[in-house]
């Protein structure tokens, strides 16, 4: 199944060992997760990765109030700092995308066009519709099993899939 493309019409690039499964929180599958699969197609040319917007939690990061250096996650600072540890496992990008979406279009009236995990929240495809950004670990399985091209001026996933043995 890895490599494969998958119901979302995906390209699949993690899948649970041992036909096990793990959580995803706020995707369809919630508990019972067996795989993960990324887009067939960039769908953010030219959206900016966080906004300006300030419907951030405050956390003091270089002294910027800017979503890029503030916390998705509330106050106290032991909440976002638990909070980013555990928003970096294989399962959490949907609850990060989510938190994400909770604060710049739901708190902050930002478009879904506007940010990077806008752009993934409303993405839907192959009647799939919990699309979102990797955690810091689903990235990683991303990287372990793609090759990254350099065509003109973009760096693309897929241009041919590694081996996966």
């Amino acid at each position: 199944m890895l490599g494969n493309t998958g119901p979302g019409g995906g390209i699949v690039f993690y899948v649970q060992a041992s036909g096990g499964t793990f959580t995803s929180t706020g995707s369809d599958c919630g508990t019972s997760c067996k795989y993960l699969e990324a887009a067939p197609s960039d769908q953010s040319t030219g959206v900016v990765w966080a906004t300006a917007v300030q419907f951030c939690y405050h956390a003091t990061v270089l002294g910027l109030d800017w979503c890029n250096s503030q916390s998705i996650y509330p106050q106290p600072a032991s909440n976002q700092a638990s909070s980013r540890t555990a928003a970096t496992q294989i399962g959490m990008g949907m609850a990060n995308t989510n938190q994400i979406y909770s604060r710049l279009t739901a708190a902050g009236s930002v478009s879904t066009s506007n940010y990077a995990a806008g752009v993934a929240w409303a993405y839907s495809n192959g009647d799939k519709t919990d699309w979102h950004l990797p955690s810091k670990d689903e990235l990683n399985q991303i990287w372990r099993h793609f090759e990254l091209c350099y065509l003109g001026s973009h760096w693309f996933f897929e241009c041919s899939l590694l081996e996966f043995f």
